[in-house]
């Protein structure tokens, strides 16, 4: 039991779901602003927080239990498999709340904390579900051969990008992040992951190219989560700058592609893992 509420309390999905979901809305209830750009996090309002969080997953997963019979517990179905994969996703989670608990910058969470709780993240998907990422995607899809530059900028639209550098609030203010600094900072964030990734295969024995970790030669399923970042990231500043009597009318749609954004941002970690297997020849 207790070995469940530690994985589940410390897995860096937690922490990222509380980022995206919980405090996106109303960061006031959650963080104590401490100086220029840099936030302390209440450990009250968190704790609240972790508390929902658990009671809906171990919740899920007992109907989840009475409707599959498959005869086991809650409290085994969240024991890591691979110790030392989900113990590192610990270390970085919390790790992550000790420097939100004294004050976090927001650009060291965007470069440093964020890449690692996606690194993490991507670890454990990796992990506890290896057959996916190791068999055949026979989907006989069309290859995208446009210029691998337009390719190139299209992963500047990543779901997961998207959602770290884009903060939606509750004010009617325009958006602070233009349209090109918002871009440009979703490339640095892939051209940072690109280096780890190129680093970390390279002292394996293993080869990443520019071009291939890009998306050179890759169907549309690799580029869907793209187009749906695109399309968020298009609705959510045609959302802040709307006058007020025309937001209701696009309320519902902005929810929608809300939703969209976070179901293809579980793809986009998959194809991210399959790539990276692929590429390790595991």
């Amino acid at each position: 039991m207790l070995i469940t509420l530690i994985n589940l309390a410390l897995s860096p999905f937690c922490l990222l779901f509380f980022v995206f979901f919980a405090a996106s809305g109303n960061s006031n209830r959650y963080f104590t602003p401490s100086g220029t750009n840099i936030s302390k996090l209440k450990p009250i309002p968190y704790f609240i927080y972790l508390i929902i969080y658990l009671s809906i997953v171990l919740g899920l997963a007992h109907l989840w239990n009475l409707y599959s019979n498959n005869g086991i517990s809650i409290w085994e179905m969240f024991i890591p498999k691979y110790y030392w994969v989900s113990i590192s996703a610990w270390v970085v989670t919390g790790y992550t709340l000790f420097t939100y608990l004294k004050g976090m910058e927001g650009n060291i969470m965007g470069f440093i904390f964020f890449p690692l709780l996606l690194l993490a993240s991507s670890a454990l998907i990796g992990a506890n579900f290896r057959s996916l990422f190791l068999s055949p995607w026979d989907l006989n899809l069309p290859i995208l051969n446009y210029n691998f530059w337009i390719l190139f900028i299209m992963h500047a639209f990543s779901p997961i990008y998207i959602l770290a550098i884009l903060k939606k609030d509750d004010s009617e203010e325009p958006y602070k992040n233009n349209w090109v600094s918002s871009i440009a900072t979703s490339i640095i964030f892939q051209l940072m992951l690109y280096g780890v990734n190129w680093l970390v295969i390279k002292l394996f024995g293993g080869t990443l190219t520019f071009r291939l970790f890009f998306g050179e030669k890759q169907n549309v399923v690799y580029y869907l989560p793209m187009a749906i970042g695109f399309l968020y990231f298009i609705f959510l500043f045609i959302s802040k700058n709307v006058s007020p009597k025309n937001k209701p009318i696009l309320s519902p749609f902005t929810k929608g592609v809300t939703l969209l954004i976070f179901v293809f941002s579980v793809l986009q970690i998959v194809n991210y893992v399959r790539l990276i297997v692929g590429t390790l020849n595991v």
